[in-house]
């Protein structure tokens, strides 16, 4: 689902992240940087799209009411680019869960999973690791410029697997969980991800090691950076000289 709302702000480059999620508010940064993971507020989430001109949502209430629960072979296709599985099949109780599930892709869920929940107001659908070891989101805003996103992520990492987060390529930071205290089951993280200049695409890849320690996404916002004025200008005058041209070849 696509909605476009506030106002663009924040400039850091994200190369790589590599990040747990104890149930404190962490950050991991390099040079101009930055992510973050806190506990999850609606409020703060609120925050995020209020001050963004134009911001992508995906919250996955509509491939829920078309598809249902479902898993999907060859990853799913949404508004904020793609999700597949990229990593081993999943072993745990979420792939044996879902009627005529392998396991071995993203699925589509409601209800209460294994602690994995929708975190939409009013909403019922997220998608769900399904246990699978690793998931490789290749976002994208629709072929429009971004700087900056946030997503609700659930119940990672409460067996104590080593869970990380992986940003185009290179470690920003790195925080291990395999050891105890392990987060939560259940448990809901707010996680920010601000790029240091206006991308058009962006690789995030999330691993989960073991694989029966799966996690759900949730509420994705993208922020979206505005055409400038001038660029509006231009296109404008572009547009013009075209309608100029086709005019008087007519004429002719």
């Amino acid at each position: 689902m696509n909605v476009f709302v506030g106002e663009t702000q924040g400039k850091t480059m994200l190369k790589r992240v590599v990040a747990a999620l104890p149930a404190i508010a962490i950050a991991g940064t390099a040079g101009a940087a930055t992510v973050s993971v806190t506990d999850f507020d609606q409020t703060d989430w609120d925050n995020f799209v209020a001050a963004s001109a134009v911001t992508v949502i995906e919250d996955f209430e509509d491939e829920g009411a078309s598809g249902g629960a479902a898993e999907y072979i060859n990853g799913i296709s949404t508004a904020v680019g793609t999700f597949e599985t990229t990593g081993g099949p999943g072993s745990g109780g979420t792939v044996s869960g879902l009627p005529g599930n392998t396991g071995v892709d993203v699925a589509i869920r409601t209800g209460n999973v294994f602690g994995r929940v929708n975190t939409t107001p009013g909403g019922s659908w997220f998608l769900d690791s399904n246990d699978t070891t690793e998931v490789t989101w290749n976002v994208s805003a629709g072929g429009q410029l971004f700087d900056s996103l946030v997503f609700s992520l659930t119940d990672a990492a409460d067996q104590g697997a080593l869970f990380e987060i992986f940003v185009d390529g290179a470690a920003v930071a790195q925080y291990s969980i395999q050891e105890p205290p392990q987060i939560p089951s259940g448990e809901i993280e707010l996680v920010t991800i601000d790029f240091g200049m206006d991308v058009s695409s962006a690789m995030i890849v999330f691993s989960s090691d073991p694989s029966n320690d799966g996690f759900g996404i949730d509420d994705i916002a993208i922020s979206v950076v505005p055409v400038p004025a001038a660029g509006l200008l231009l296109l404008g005058g572009i547009g013009a000289l075209g309608y100029m041209s086709r005019r008087k070849r007519k004429q002719a």
